[in-house]
């Protein structure tokens, strides 16, 4: 056979579920193990064998039932069943799924664990089974198998339960622990208390007053914290436990809490008064119930001074007195309770004073520079009020015996001897007295510390000269000493305020000579006492020495000098060594005759000795050596003669003129004396321009130009290129072998250039008291300082034109005025002549009806100044006239004529126009110099003194 064809039909698993699922096998030998089939099922199996020569016919089917395996499976839907016993369980199951039993299921085991522990564990034939005498509120796992014909089967999984709660028992032994209440839990204690329930019903408080008052509490561990509670206080305390399962039965008992320190101090404290200043007694009440907290076993008590303790103690009464302390005292007080515990609080701080009492006698007065002092009582707690001083002086100034007394009160102990007679001998007695009383006396003799003399000595002087003085003087009068007076100082002042001497004079030296003093000079003298503690009032006495010959003049100085004079200054005398009343000058010649002159200046009045005096030397000569001394001079004689101061005279001044001017020249004539007083060497000419006229607003005061220098003697010089109308200052000086000369200095204005054309004036038009005319200026002339109109009023005269003299406003002249000018830049186009109205300072005059006028429009090119102006300081006039007449209106180019005239009376006024014009031209293009003119040296008198100080 080579192998054997068998196939299965299933037709029911595990005997409990029908199927129709085919396999096939194939097989060397004549057996097939049943592992590899469903167990514990039915199959259909027909068998056929294969040999060699083909597959024989199947056999007959049959049905066969495969062997029981373990079951795979746990029993299914295993649960618990609610049940509120606590001490039972019942647990249920469903069969093992079919296809897993693979078997019979003959029976069931089950186990209950709690924790690791197997509490029950049994079989049973039912799918459920109850479990009693289990513990409430316990955790337990359930598991279950099935068993068949094999082994058991595996277990379900772990089914996890706990048992229910059940109320609880009463809690046992209540009782107070130190400061907790605390109790034992119900027993056996397996469910969780959830709480416990505390009622208090506080029924005395603090073992002194009933209460009535209830309180609940609910906490979690079986112990309750009496410090919340009042303590040392009876309660009634009921408790009951309370599970998931209710609450149990309650247990009371009666408690007191325990003691605890007192919250308040003994009530009331005061202090009894007493007149005792050495001792001092408390009282107190109890601490108020509700405070004490237990019971109060003594107090404890500290009396203090400042911070220090002075006495502290424990009492069981409510009262102490306290002996040995100190009088007029300061002390605090306080006191607390003590119970079982830690004490209480201390009562708040009562303040006591202990009473004052009678001091003992003061000790160890003495005098202690300028005070008594004494030692107060002792001991000294008590303030001393006062102290009670008397005074009996016998002995003043130790030189004046005395019956004096004086009483005084003082708060410290000492006295001010100030307030005494110095230097004097006291009996003094002194009593303390406080608020008790007064004490005994202490008496002892004392002498007064010394002061300064209050007087001075007497002073007289014994003789005095011109350079020293005498003085004596007597003691100081008893009773202003003040002292032992050991010497007298005598110090000499200047009137500045200046020491210039000063001694000592031991005693019994009552006088004293002083030498060297300053002629005619007023001292003081001042003389004083000395004691030990220094001088005394000062004597004062004033004295001056007599007059001497003065001493030298100071500061000799020589100054403007010049060819004939030099001004001579000096400083008085200093010191002058009396009333100066004059100078004697000395000049001398320092030549071959060596001649000597004498000034005598007297003063008119005394002066310090820092006055400054001038004087002018004059009368001498040019280019000369001098010595110059002064001496000064009082009643008793003449003083020494300063130091020469030499000098050497300047040579000859030069004469100088103006020849000329133009508009860019000016010619000079430089002359000496016929005899001059030395040899000229050079002429210096300095010049530089100091204005220009027709500039208001431009510089003033130039540079110099360039020094010319002249090496000859030239009698004239024409100093070239200047700038037209420009004032020039000149100075000319002249250097010889004897030094510089004195400059001469002036001023000069060169002449305006003539204007090229002249101004122009036409009718308009007029009426029976004006005329209105047409102006027109010179545009591009600059040299103009205004343009003016003048009126002449014709009277049958000759017409009188621009001439040298002044020309008048109206109120002047009304026939023959100015009667309106402007600035050059300001003239009107068109002006009315007569219209009554004011221009420059002019009166523009109303014209006199049927009146016939010449009238002229001009230049004034001078006179840049002021308005009132000299005829040569006008400068040239550039005029434009017209004749005009009241009945006629005849305009021409220059003028027209006012009135009936004719052509014969024309052409005279116009030769007349012509003569002027040439004669005012020639007038003004030289400047108006004296020929004769030079400048002369101006000689001063002595000039009044000057004070220096």
């Amino acid at each position: 056979m080579l192998q054997y064809h068998i196939h299965f039909n299933l037709i029911k698993i595990d005997q409990c579920q029908s199927s129709d699922r085919n396999q096939s096998f194939t097989v060397k030998e004549p057996n097939l193990d049943l592992l590899r089939l469903e167990s514990y099922s039915t199959y259909h199996v027909t068998i056929s064998g294969e040999s060699a020569a083909g597959i024989g016919p199947q056999t007959t089917t049959v049905e066969i039932i495969t062997p029981p395996k373990d079951a795979t499976a746990s029993p299914s839907n295993v649960t618990i069943k609610n049940s509120t016993n606590p001490r039972a369980l019942m647990f249920s199951w469903q069969e093992i799924p079919c296809g897993e039993r693979r078997g019979v299921i003959q029976s069931y085991n089950y186990a209950l664990r709690n924790n690791s522990s197997v509490v029950e564990q049994d079989v049973v034939n039912t799918m459920s089974v109850t479990i009693t005498h289990l513990i409430p509120c316990t955790s337990y796992t359930f598991t279950v198998s099935g068993r068949g014909s094999g082994r058991q089967g595996p277990n379900s999984e772990n089914i996890t339960v706990v048992t229910a709660a059940e109320v609880p028992e009463r809690v046992a032994n209540i009782r107070v622990n130190e400061t907790n209440l605390v109790w034992d839990a119900p027993s056996p204690l397996t469910c969780e208390m959830l709480q416990y329930h505390i009622h208090l019903n506080l029924i005395k408080i603090d073992q002194c007053q009933s209460s009535d008052r209830n309180q609940s509490f609910t906490v979690k561990e079986p112990n309750l914290d009496l410090l919340h509670m009042e303590p040392y206080s009876t309660y009634h305390v009921t408790i009951s436990a309370e599970s998931a399962a209710g609450i149990g039965p309650q247990t009371t008992v009666e408690i007191i809490t325990p003691p605890k320190d007192a919250t308040a101090s003994p009530a009331n404290v005061t202090i009894k008064n007493s007149t005792n200043p050495r001792a001092l007694m408390f009282s107190w009440q109890e601490i108020p119930c509700g405070e004490r907290r237990g019971v109060i076993q003594s107090y404890n008590y500290t009396l203090r001074n400042n911070s220090s303790v002075v006495e502290q103690d424990v009492v069981n009464t409510m009262s102490v007195t306290i002996t040995h302390l100190i009088p007029c005292t300061s002390y605090t007080f306080t006191v607390s309770g003590r119970g079982s515990g830690r004490q209480g609080p201390n009562s708040e701080t009562i303040s006591a004073i202990t009473a004052a009492e009678v001091p003992e006698r003061v000790a160890n007065i003495v005098v202690n520079e300028t005070n008594l002092v004494w030692d107060a009582p002792s001991p000294l707690t008590c303030e001393m009020l006062q102290y009670h001083i008397h005074l009996n002086l016998i002995k003043i100034d130790q030189c004046q015996p005395s019956d004096r007394n004086q009483s005084l009160t003082v708060k410290e102990p000492n006295l001010d001897l100030l307030r005494l007679e110095p230097f004097s001998t006291y009996h003094v007695t002194i009593s303390a007295e406080s608020a008790a009383g007064i004490g005994p006396q202490t008496s002892v003799e004392i002498m007064t510390p010394q002061q300064v003399p209050t007087r001075g000595p007497r002073v007289r002087i014994t003789s005095v000269t011109a350079d020293s003085v005498s003085v004596a003087w007597t003691e100081i009068e008893c009773g202003y000493r003040n002292g032992f007076v050991q010497s007298y100082k005598l110090n000499v002042l200047s009137a500045e305020d200046t020491l210039i001497y000063f001694t000592e004079v031991e005693r019994p030296g009552l006088n004293c000579s002083i030498s060297y003093l300053t002629p005619f000079t007023q001292y003081f003298i001042y003389i004083f006492g000395l004691t030990s503690i220094g001088k005394g009032v000062t004597s004062e006495l004033q004295i001056k020495t007599l007059e001497s010959i003065p001493t030298v003049p100071r500061n000799v100085i020589i100054f403007n000098m010049t060819a004939f004079s030099f001004r001579l200054c000096w400083i008085s005398p200093n010191p002058t060594n009396g009333i100066v009343i004059g100078y004697m000058i000395n000049y001398i010649t320092l030549d071959k005759r060596n001649r000597t002159y004498q000034l005598k200046y007297d003063t008119i009045e005394h002066h310090g000795a820092n006055t400054r005096y001038w004087y002018t030397v004059d009368n001498l000569q040019a280019n000369k050596h001098y010595a110059v001394q002064v001496a000064a001079f009082t009643s008793v004689g003449i003083g020494p003669m300063s130091l020469e101061t030499k000098i050497y005279t300047k040579p000859d001044i030069v004469y100088v003129s103006v020849l000329y001017t133009n508009e860019q020249a000016v010619m000079l004539s430089l002359e000496n004396e016929l005899n001059p007083r030395g040899r000229n060497v050079t002429y210096y000419i300095k010049y530089r321009q100091l204005q220009k006229i027709f500039e208001p607003n431009g510089e003033i005061y130039f540079d110099w130009f360039p020094t010319i220098l002249l090496n000859e003697s030239p009698e004239t010089y024409l100093l070239k290129y200047l700038e037209p109308a420009t004032v020039y200052e000149i100075e000319i000086f002249v250097r010889t072998s004897a030094g510089e000369g004195e400059p001469v200095n002036f001023t000069v204005t060169t002449l305006a250039p003539a204007a090229k054309r002249k101004p122009k004036m036409t009718i308009v038009s007029r009426s029976d008291t004006t005329i209105t005319v047409n102006l027109k200026t010179i545009d591009d002339y600059i040299y103009v300082r205004n343009y003016s109109i003048l009126v002449e009023k014709k009277t049958g005269g000759k017409r009188q034109g621009i001439v040298d003299e002044f020309l008048l406003n109206y109120q002047e002249n009304p026939n023959r005025y100015i009667t309106a000018s402007f600035a050059r830049n300001n003239v009107p186009v068109e002006f009315i002549i007569g219209n009554g109205e004011t221009y420059a300072d002019y009166y523009n005059a109303p014209l006199t009806e049927g009146s016939s006028y010449y009238l002229t429009f001009f230049i004034e090119k001078h006179g840049y100044e002021t308005e009132e102006l000299s005829p040569t300081e006008r400068g040239t006039f550039l005029k434009a006239e017209t004749i005009i007449t009241t009945d006629e209106q005849s305009p021409t180019k220059f003028g027209i004529i006012i009135g009936p005239s004719s052509l014969f009376v024309a052409a005279v006024v116009l030769i007349l126009i012509l003569v002027l014009v040439t004669l005012k031209r020639k007038r003004y293009c030289s400047f108006p110099v004296n020929q004769d003119f030079q400048l002369e040296p101006i000689k001063k008198e002595p000039s009044a003194p000057v004070n220096l100080g």
